[in-house]
C-alpha cells in the first residue's frame, strides 16, 4: 500500500487547487462554488492535530509543500484579478471583507492628442 497524506491535507490540497484553477479560468460561479469547500477544508485543517508519526512524515512533508505551493498560485492568481477589476471598474473595487475601500484610486482617462 502507497503511504498518502491525511485526508484532511489532500482536502486542503484539492479546495485550493479548485479555487486556483477558478480564479484562473476567470470563472465567478467557480470561484464562488469553490468557497464552501474551501472553507470546510480550512475548519477541518485547523482542527488537525497531527500525530508524532504525520509530523514526521515525508508525505505529509510533501503535501504541504504542495499545499504552500497551492496557496501562493490562489493568492497571486487573487491579486491579479483584484488588480485587473480595480483597472477596469474603478470605483467598484471591495477590500478583503467585501466593503468598499474608504479611499479609493481616482480613475485614469486618456486624453486624445490630435
Amino acid at each position: 500500500m502507497t503511504p498518502r497524506p491525511p485526508d484532511v491535507l489532500v482536502r486542503i490540497g484539492a479546495a485550493l487547487d479548485a479555487l486556483a484553477n477558478a480564479l484562473a479560468a476567470g470563472d465567478a460561479a467557480a470561484v464562488l462554488a469553490a468557497e464552501a469547500p474551501m472553507a470546510d477544508a480550512a475548519a477541518q485543517l485547523a482542527a488537525w492535530r497531527p500525530s508524532a508519526d504525520e509530523r514526521s512524515s515525508p508525505d505529509v512533508a510533501r503535501a504541504l509543500v504542495g499545499i504552500r505551493g497551492s496557496l501562493a498560485r490562489c493568492q497571486a492568481l487573487g491579486r491579479s484579478a483584484t488588480d485587473f477589476s480595480r483597472a477596469v471598474l474603478p470605483g467598484a473595487a471591495y477590500d478583503r471583507a467585501g466593503r468598499r475601500p474608504l479611499a479609493t484610486a481616482a480613475p485614469h482617462h486618456l486624453t486624445s492628442v490630435s
